[in-house]
């Protein structure tokens, strides 16, 4: 199903049945075809900011159509959140959007914060598919996020030095910049309010050229070193491990951690950063090795001419999460909470209080894997 058919079905219903499940993506489709419906576009030419929202449609009818024997269908509809003649506010006046099950929604903080005040003052449950952060949400426990956002990032990567590096030094390398004072106070906040031993850490501020000079005068050669890059910025990314793999190649027991916005980083995968091991958290793995996997990677290919991302099979294994639930319970901000298996790996929708009032803000996924990697191979997953 691609985006030729969505532009006339984008808000018409499938499966219908007594459950519904509503998706807000933004498939821009009046950029893309005129009032005539005509492609508005060369033959050929198919815009990128369409392909992660697509995806992830494409994957939940492709859950749905493999479904469809089974009991328990549910409606989905599909709503284009950028359609010039239905602005997004306006949507929520709709009884079939408003007394729906559940809605799923991809977009920007600005959008999130309207549809979290609608899913609060309808009370129906929404799950964040896309953002790394909370938009300033409070006080809504019908708000669902599939990502981490950055605080959860820092509290499991602290975490993971207390368990699989306690004896280990550690290095934090930062640059300068608003971002980065956050994961460093993060990163310190945990440290202090630990139960367990504390991790001896040290921290170095650099540029964004690194040095090898610089991080080899706070290493011992003889010794395993983290090097752990404080930082969002994909540039900072690239130069913190370029100079890993000199200090590899010259002796130096050392691996590479970074923040999650490093797995969109495809160059750390190639043998640029030969013998380089690098560690990035992620809420999101796919092995991709299982017979499942492989068919619906190779169905994807033969009808889109290319490989899927993550974002697809995000989309299959959600559909089928949701139609497990809605066969036991039709109230899904009761039954959400809480970790469960997926189809391909798991999810752990815990509660985010505010300290200061104890109420409860939103629902996050707690669930980090930490994929180490050399040169594009996984060695371990943890």
């Amino acid at each position: 199903m691609g985006i030729l058919s969505l532009q006339t079905n984008a808000q018409s219903t499938l499966n219908p049945s007594g459950s519904t499940v509503v998706l807000f993506l933004p498939l821009h489709l009046d950029s893309i075809y005129d009032a005539q419906g005509q492609y508005r576009l060369k033959r050929y030419e198919f815009p990128r900011f369409v392909s992660a929202p697509l995806e992830f449609y494409q994957g939940f009818k492709e859950a749905l159509d493999s479904l469809r024997k089974s009991p328990g269908d549910f409606t989905l509809r599909v709503i284009d959140t950028r359609s010039e003649s239905s602005p997004m506010r306006s949507l929520f006046q709709n009884d079939s959007i408003t007394k729906a099950n559940l809605w799923l929604f991809f977009g920007n903080a600005a959008e999130s914060r309207v549809i979290a005040e609608a899913s609060k003052n309808h009370k129906v449950p929404v799950i964040n598919i896309n953002l790394p952060n909370h938009a300033g949400i409070e006080n809504n426990p019908f708000y669902f996020l599939w990502n981490n956002t950055l605080e959860t990032q820092c509290e499991g990567i602290y975490r993971h030095w207390q368990q699989y590096y306690p004896l280990e030094d550690i290095i934090l390398v930062r640059k300068k910049g608003s971002i980065e004072d956050r994961i460093l106070n993060h990163i310190k906040e945990v440290d202090k309010n630990t139960r367990s031993v504390p991790i001896r850490y040290r921290i170095l501020e650099t540029a964004d050229s690194i040095t090898t000079n610089a991080l080899a005068a706070l290493m011992d050669s003889t010794k395993q070193t983290v090097l752990f890059g404080a930082s969002l910025d994909e540039r900072f990314a690239r130069n913190l491990a370029t100079a890993t793999t000199s200090l590899v190649k010259t002796g130096y027991k050392v691996e590479l951690m970074g923040m999650s916005t490093w797995e969109n980083i495809q160059e750390l995968n190639t043998t640029r950063f030969r013998n380089t091991k690098i560690t990035i958290p992620t809420p999101f793995f796919y092995r991709r090795a299982d017979d499942l996997s492989k068919r619906l990677q190779s169905k994807f290919l033969e009808i889109n001419y290319s490989k899927p991302s993550d974002t697809y099979l995000r989309g299959y294994e959600i559909a089928w999460m949701l139609h497990a639930l809605l066969q036991k319970n039709k109230d899904l901000a009761e039954v959400l909470p809480g970790p469960k298996k997926l189809l391909f790996g798991e999810i752990n929708w815990q509660p985010a209080i505010d300290t200061a009032t104890l109420h409860l803000n939103y629902f996050e996924n707690k669930k980090i894997y930490f994929v180490k990697r050399m040169e594009g191979s996984v060695l371990s997953v943890r």
